[in-house]
């Protein structure tokens, strides 16, 4: 692409590349917001893995759809740009706080604020690391002649082992 016909639409590489998530990220929240609060909705008691395949799913879908996607998100999420982070983070924002909230309710007795707080991110941290891994799980099942998993194999691989890290007895 042309650099400058970049800086006069966007004003800088930044900010195409913030266009670029924005346009493939608003579906996915709006996707996640609305599964979490169809949840909610329905009244407690909800499920732990309610909670994780409806933020999850969508989120893996797209790995699915569009893989070349989910590498630009995993060097947005590992960029040393702090501001470019922020404003990835910042598009996940609200959905990331109803999956929070909705989760905060489910976690087990005596967790400390720490505890609380690292289990929630590790959630969020798990599927993160598999879009942007998701070439090394596909070459890794192709090694070893496994089909590679499907998204129902891997959404359902997630929420198990998010869940049971929710679970998990406070040390």
């Amino acid at each position: 692409m042309n650099v400058a016909l970049a800086h006069y639409h966007f004003g800088c590489r930044a900010g195409l590349i913030e266009a670029v998530l924005r346009r493939r990220v608003a579906p996915i929240n709006e996707e996640r917001v609305r599964l979490i609060r169809e949840l909610q909705s329905r009244g407690r008691p909800y499920s732990i893995e309610g909670v994780l395949r409806a933020s999850y799913e969508p989120m893996l879908r797209l790995l699915y759809e569009q893989p070349e996607f989910a590498k630009i998100v995993g060097l947005v999420y590992s960029s040393p740009d702090t501001q470019l982070r922020a404003s990835f983070e910042a598009l996940f924002a609200e959905s990331g706080v109803l999956v929070a909230d909705a989760i905060r309710p489910l976690l087990p007795d005596g967790l400390s604020p720490v505890q609380r707080l690292c289990r929630t991110m590790f959630l969020f941290a798990t599927v993160v690391h598999t879009m942007t891994r998701f070439d090394d799980i596909r070459a890794l099942s192709r090694s070893r002649r496994h089909a590679v998993p499907t998204l129902a194999q891997l959404l359902d691989e997630l929420v198990a082992f998010g869940a049971a890290g929710i679970r998990a007895p406070p040390t």
